[in-house]
Formats: structure tokens, sequence, C-alpha cells
């Protein structure tokens, strides 16, 4: 019966020829054909966006999605239109003349103000415009600015924030209309002008025009830049569209930050050639920052950035302070179905089968558990390197390990049953033994170390750790006592005191020698420097100049300064000890810090130092020769390992919790990243900086003092370029 079936099923299997299997093949590449022939032949969705101003880099993403396929891929035919001064390109897409759009946070204005427009992506996570200025001696901070000529152009919303944060509000400043040149900066016919930190600045850079640039960023004012957004009827009218048009954006994105040269010669040789091609790839350069496409998707937007930004307009009294965002900002997600009731049937059911698989594995372990522990028991007892001894109540020995036999003497058999106390203990410290006993319990173990007896009659010094098990009335049950022999390592920590003890007294005498020999050497430096002084005002006067004196200066405040540094750190050293504290008083910050600046600019005449500070600065509380010795090592060092001619800067930004922030930037030889996190160690000297001098105090010594009031000393460099050393010091009532 069985072979009747199976010569049945074999004859029922079908066997595939030649002619059969061509056949079928020619079917599917016909279906195959057929269907790329529809799709190929499906119209394309033309859809029109349109930019905010002149073909650039600005726009790279766009191009990239047009011309790479991205858009056609989605089924889009894309129209990109540039922009030009006097057209308003958000009525555009308003009035129907463009589907899509690229506009500044303005869009929140026009949103209370009741236009459809709905932010799609924010492609810059911070926005370009800055404030720039050229660098000149009348222009140092953003408050020189008060009572000049701006050119600040529309919607500027986040610039104009920022200057009235700064206390320059419009009517502190003559309001320009903007060229989009900075022709009008370099003539001085302006003092300042708003700038995409992309595009503008290039000119000056190729010029080796020095500018400085003020971001609103560093008054806590934070914009998303270049906001793809469309109208409300689009959304509801053509859904899938957008989000197509979305997503093929975000990708051109992608692949323009990519590949930025690439991109760069597209728009010079298809799109535009108002900008160089040097120009595009500077464009390309500044905008990794702004995009952080290494740290986010193009185009993500936060809510909570919205929000902040909706409070910087209500600040200006442009927006209601309750503007809600409801339908502003698009959701690319789809909307997901509530499939919860299957999740919680599939959860209960397999939480259902894994309670009776563990039921049943427990059951089957348990039986095998029981007989492997007390084996487990017995092997960690008799291994452990530590001496175990069980007793009872009447302190017999009921357990002895392995362990307790080598150190100790006395054999398994030898100790059993016998008065651990007597057994172990001499006469002389049986009570105090006995009294550390009673005091141990599974909740309080205790220690001791004590003499013990060992079976050869010596006598070893152990450590013991104690616990005891009690019943219910409060009678001991037994105990478990762990012993390790530490003869050896007592006698170790006995040379080990004597030798610290011996090595403290000789740094203490070594400190105050070389406290007596630095205070000895203030004397003289100070009679050399006067007499310096005296020689080089009579030689100017009676022979010019002279360059020896002036070096024989330098070098004895070199020398004062390395006094001064050595002095410093014995007394940071000494802070907290009886009678040595830090002396600090509400210091008034700009004349302390114009005397640093003064005293670096003396021992480095060949530098530019820049100093950058409020001017109604509030008084800190701090020690003012520890912060000065801050400030001065940190010009010196920046000077010292700069080359001559180059330019340093010094900036304060007071901070919103009292904070003060220093930054000292410079244009040196920069430090290599494995080492930057060792300069701050004492001696420790760079492997580049072997020409210039210095021991290598006064970084240890900044970051001394900086960890003595609580700050943070941040150091940012590269190689060639430079290196900026962030201070921020907190209030004193926090520190």
């Amino acid at each position: 019966m069985g072979d009747t079936t199976d010569t049945a099923l074999t004859q029922a299997t079908p066997t595939w020829h030649k002619p059969t299997l061509g056949f079928f093949f020619l079917v599917v590449m016909c279906t195959f054909w057929l269907g790329c022939s529809n799709v190929l032949a499906a119209p394309l969705n033309t859809v029109r966006l349109q930019l905010k101003w002149q073909h650039q880099f600005q726009f790279a993403g766009y191009y990239a999605a047009l011309e790479k396929g991205f858009y056609r891929n989605a089924g889009l035919d894309v129209v990109i239109t540039p922009s030009e001064p006097g057209i308003d390109p958000t009525r555009n897409v308003l009035d129907g003349k463009a589907e899509f759009g690229v506009g500044t946070t303005d869009l929140l204005l026009l949103r209370e103000k009741g236009e459809p427009v709905v932010v799609l992506a924010a492609i810059f996570q911070h926005s370009p415009l800055a404030l720039m200025t050229l660098a000149t001696p009348t222009i140092q901070t953003l408050h020189d600015l008060a009572g000049r000529r701006l050119m600040i152009e529309t919607g500027s919303s986040e610039l104009l924030a920022y200057l009235r944060r700064e206390g320059i509000p419009e009517n502190r400043f003559t309001s320009v209309s903007h060229d989009f040149s900075s022709r009008e900066l370099v003539t001085h016919k302006i003092d300042g002008m708003s700038v995409y930190t992309t595009d503008e600045p290039f000119d000056l850079t190729a010029d080796n025009q020095p500018y400085i640039l003020y971001s609103p960023r560093s008054g806590g004012i934070d914009f998303y830049g270049d906001n793809l957004f469309t109208t409300e009827q689009q959304i509801a009218q053509h859904p899938q569209r957008v989000r197509a048009f979305r997503a093929a954006s975000v990708e051109g994105w992608k692949y323009a930050m990519a590949h930025p040269d690439e991109i760069a010669r597209l728009i010079y040789q298809r799109y535009s050639q108002r900008h160089s091609l040097a120009h595009l790839q500077f464009e390309a350069k500044q905008m990794v920052p702004l995009l952080n496409s290494d740290l986010v998707e193009p185009g993500h937007m936060y809510a909570g950035r919205w929000q902040h930004i909706a409070a910087v307009y209500a600040e200006l009294g442009v927006l209601k302070p309750d503007f809600n965002l409801g339908g502003f900002l698009y959701d690319p997600s789809p909307v997901v179905p509530d499939q919860s009731w299957f999740y919680v049937i599939s959860v209960a059911l397999l939480t259902l089968l894994l309670v009776a698989i563990a039921t049943i594995v427990y059951i089957f372990k348990i039986n095998q558990r029981f007989r492997v522990s007390n084996q487990r028991w017995n092997q960690l007892f008799h291994t452990s390197p530590l001496a175990i001894v069980v007793f009872d109540e009447f302190k017999k020995v009921i357990a002895w390990n392995r362990a307790a036999t080598s150190i100790f003497g006395w054999t398994e058999q030898e100790a059993l049953g016998r008065n651990m106390l007597d057994l172990l203990v001499p006469e002389s410290e049986q009570a105090h033994v006995q009294r550390v006993l009673n005091e141990s319990s599974s909740a309080n173990p205790t220690q001791s170390v004590n003499a013990n007896h060992t079976k050869s009659g010596s006598i070893i010094t152990c450590e013991w750790h104690n616990t005891s098990c009690y019943d219910q009335d409060g009678d001991m049950s037994w105990s478990i006592s762990l012993a390790a022999d530490v003869s050896d390592r007592m006698v170790s920590q006995q040379r080990l005191s004597q030798a610290k003890d011996m090595a403290e007294q000789l740094l203490a005498d070594q400190k105050q020698f070389f406290s007596m020999v630095s205070h000895e050497f203030r004397s003289p430096l100070s009679v050399i420097d006067s007499a310096a002084q005296v020689l080089q005002l009579r030689c100017e006067e009676e022979c010019g100049s002279s360059e020896v004196i002036r070096r024989v200066r330098r070098g004895v405040r070199r020398l004062a300064g390395f006094v001064d540094n050595c002095l410093a750190e014995d007394r940071l050293g000494r802070i907290g000890q009886e009678g040595v504290v830090r002396r600090e008083k509400m210091v008034a910050l700009r004349p302390l810090l114009e005397s640093a600046v003064n005293q670096v600019a003396l021992d480095s005449p060949r530098h530019y130092i820049h100093f950058l500070c409020p001017a109604d600065i509030n008084s800190f509380k701090i020690d003012p020769e520890l912060l000065a010795i801050v400030i001065v090592n940190l010009l010196g060092n920046a000077c010292k390992y700069s080359s001559p001619g180059s330019s340093v800067w010094l900036r304060v930004v007071p901070q919103s919790d009292g904070a003060l922030l220093f930054s000292v930037e410079d244009e040196g030889v920069g430090i290599e990243a494995a080492e930057i996190d060792k300069v701050c160690q004492r001696y420790y000297r760079g492997s580049n900086t072997a020409s210039a001098s210095g021991v290598g105090l006064g970084l240890f010594l900044v970051d001394r003092i900086v960890t003595q009031y609580r700050g943070q000393l941040k150091i940012t460099s590269q190689i060639g370029v430079g290196t900026t050393m962030h201070v921020r010091l907190p209030p004193a009532e926090v520190a």
C-alpha cells in the first residue's frame, strides 16, 4: 500500500523541460518590461521651489537632489527659482507662484498673522546670520557699535534681538539700507553690516582684510536658518508629494555635504558664475558646523528650539508671548495604526509560556542544586586563601579549612572540638578578642588585629573578620572568622610610616629653602629693574633707545615672573593649612585685566594683544593675585608660542549665572592633540616648543588656581593655526 502511494506521488510530480523553462522566463521578462514601461511612461509631477536668494552653495542640497535624480526618483520634476533684491520669496509661495520655498524664522510672524505657512525642515541647525565689522582699534567689542552706522538687511530679527540684549536698541544706531556688498564697509562708509558667515566674509578673507564677526549665539540667541516650508493647502491636497519632496531634499543635502567640491563645480558650471569656484568652496566649508550633519540629519527640528525663537520674538514685541506652535511644524512620520491590543495579547501569551517553562526548569534543577551545593561549599571553603574558622556558641571549632592549617600549623583533625581562644589567642589578648566576638553579628561584622599562637610556638600577627548568627532568643548559634597573616605587612607599614615621616620632613625643608631663596631673589631683581629703568631714561635722553637695556628689563621681568609662579605654587600647596587662605575680595576686573595685558605687552612688544571686555563689567569676588597669575600666564604663553607680528585676543564674557568666561586665543604653533591633556602637568612642555623659553609651570598654576575655584579649563588647538584657552570661574559664593 505504501509503495502505491509513493509511485502515485512520483508520477504526479511535474518535470521541467528546457522549452517550458524558456517560456516561463519569457513571460517573466515581458511582465517586468511592461511594469518598467508603465513606470517610465508615468508623467513627473512638476513643482516649483522658490529660493530666498540668488544661486550659490547656500542651496546646494536642492541642486544635488535635482541633478542626482533624487527628485526624479520621487516622481517630481522640480524647477528651482532664484530670488533677487526687492522680491519677497515667501509671498511667491503664499500666492501660489511656487509650491515650496526657503525662508527665515520670520515664518513665525507670518503664522501669527494668519498666513498658512508650515515649516517642513530646518536645514541650518544654527543661523549663519551675524554682524561683521572691520578689525580696527576703535571697534573691538559689540558695545563699540553704539551710535554707529549699521547696514542690516530685512528679516534680521535675531540680530536686532542680539543688539537689544547687549544694550544697543534700534534708536542707538543709524540704520542704512543694505546693498549686499562689503564695499561700503571697506570704504568706512558704514561701521557694521549684517552678513551670512558663509558668504560675505570671503572677499575680506581673500583681500587679507581683518574682520570681526558677532554672532547672536554668543548672546544666547540660537535660531534655525534657511527653513524649507510650504502651505497648509499643499499638505492637505498633496500629502504624498510633500512627503516625497521633503525626503528627496534631505537626501540631496546629505549628498551635497558629503561631496562639496563636486556640487560647487556643478553650481558654477550650470547655475551661476556670480561667485567664483573658490567662493563656493568657502561657503561649503563654513556651512559644515552650521548644519551639524555629522550629528543630526539635515532638516531635523526640535519644538523646544522653535519655542525659544518665539520667546525672542516676543521679547522684541513682534509676537504674542503665548504663541501656539500647533500646525506650524510638519511631522514627516506617517500615522501608525493602534495595534496595542495585539501586543498586549502577545505579551500575555508569551508571559504564560515563559512562566510554564520556568516552572518546569526550576522543578528539574532544584534537586540538582541541592546535590552540588555541598560540593561547592566544600570547594570554596578549602580553596579560600584566607584561614576560615567556624565555631559554636561555646567557642568549640566545628570547621577548619586548609588555609588555617597552612597559617597556624594544626590540621583539621587536631583543631576540631578545641576551644578556639585557647588554641589560637595568647592569654593576654583573650579578653579583647572575646569582646570583639561578642559584638559581632551578621548585620554588624567586626574586625581586629591581634597576636596569635602557631603550632610551632611562634607568635604571628593576624587580621580577623568576624560575624556571628543568633537564634530567636538572642543566643549565639555559631560564628565564622576569617584570618590573614599580616606579620610582614605590619613590619612594612612601620617602615613605610618612618619613610613617609622622613620624606615629609625633607619636603618641608625643601619648600622652606625654596621660599627663602625666592623671597631673597625678589629684592635684588627689583633693584636691577629700577636701575635698568634709570639707565633706560638717561639713555633715551642722551643717545636714543637702547635694545640692550630693554633686553635686561625683559630678562628681569621673566625671572621675576618665574619667582612669582614658584611662590604662587608654594602658596597653592599650603592653602587649607593653618593660617593659609585665599585672600578674596571684591575686585574691579577691568583695571586688573588691563594691568595684566600691559605687563605682558611690555615683554612681548612685537605682538598685537586685543582686549575685549564689556565696559560696564561688574566687580568679582576673587583673590586678585591668583587671577592676575591666571591671565598673565595665559597671555604670556599665547605670545611666547606665536610668531612676532601675530595677534592675541583676551575676551571676557560675563555669564548669566554670575560666572566669568575668559578666552585667550592666539595664532601660534598649536598643541598636538595627544598632548592637550598633558600640558597642564607640572614642568611638561610640548614637543614643538623646544625653541621657546620656559619651564612648564604656567599652565600647571592656571589649572591649580581654576581647580581651587571649582572652575573649568578647556583647551582647543590646531597645529599651525593656533590655540584657544577657555577659563570659566563660578561666583565665589558657589565656589
